[in-house]
């Protein structure tokens, strides 16, 4: 695919860049278009220079004058144009229907499992992760199976190696069903056995932590609940013991104790 080029006049990048034929000097189209007829480098006046298409890059054979290129310029189908996706490549002008519909990485493409619209160049990465996406189990090779649906039959396969029951406290073996009855005894997983006895105990201590909290709010909320006897409370407002004294000098003396 074509590439930018620097247009030595203006200085810009540019696709449509011409190259003079003796000092290979490049301009590009809309500056050579400001140019007067005189052949002559703008560069290095060079006289009497001809030059070639900015289709060179795909086979364009015209090379002219100035006065010539202007019209050749609007019906040259080898000049390189800028795809509408935006993508990277600069295809030729006849080659750009093409290039959009079969060749830009940006170009929008179907799945042809899930009907899902993408990216062409995010194809492949779906494809991989489609669930819709026909595969082959690897154990029993049956084929056809939806990659969604493969979970569900690796459960059934008698071939496809099944985790021991005891995987959530520890054990890491895999096996087919006959080999998982096989192992699965005392002797096997004393080390499970042990773990779950930590983790009971754990939980033990962690309930009866809890059950004291609960116990000791409790108490501590029976306590900061004002006492009355006789209609006289015991737990004022400033948090101060008040207690009747039995042998109080006037019925109505009361001692406060902080």
């Amino acid at each position: 695919m074509a590439k930018l080029e620097n247009c030595q006049k203006c200085g810009k990048d540019s696709l449509d860049v011409w190259m003079a034929n003796q000092c290979l000097h490049m301009i590009c189209n809309k500056c050579l278009m400001q140019e007067s007829s005189i052949d002559d480098c703008n560069l290095c006046n060079a006289a009497t220079q001809k030059f070639w298409c900015p289709g060179r890059k795909y086979g364009c054979k015209f090379q002219k004058t100035i006065c010539e290129t202007r019209q050749h310029i609007k019906t040259c189908g080898y000049v390189p144009v800028s795809c509408p996706n935006e993508c990277d490549q600069a295809p030729s002008k006849k080659s750009l229907a093409d290039h959009v519909s079969f060749e830009c990485r940006l170009r929008i493409t179907e799945c042809q499992f899930c009907g899902q619209g993408c990216y062409a160049l995010k194809l492949s990465a779906h494809l991989a992760v489609c669930e819709e996406v026909l595969v082959s189990c690897n154990y029993c090779h049956e084929d056809n199976i939806r990659r969604g649906s493969l979970f569900a039959h690796a459960r059934d396969c008698v071939k496809t190696p099944k985790p021991c029951p005891m995987k959530k406290h520890g054990c890491t073996f895999e096996a087919v069903e006959t080999e998982i009855k096989d192992h699965l005894n005392f002797r096997n997983h004393i080390s499970c056995f042990d773990d779950i006895h930590e983790r009971i105990q754990e939980l033990e201590l962690t309930n009866t932590i809890e059950r004291r909290n609960q116990r000791d709010e409790g108490a501590k909320h029976e306590t900061n609940q004002p006492a009355v006897i006789r209609g006289v409370s015991l737990f004022d407002e400033e948090l101060l013991w008040v207690v009747k004294l039995p042998n109080a000098v006037h019925p109505g003396d009361l001692s406060t104790i902080f």
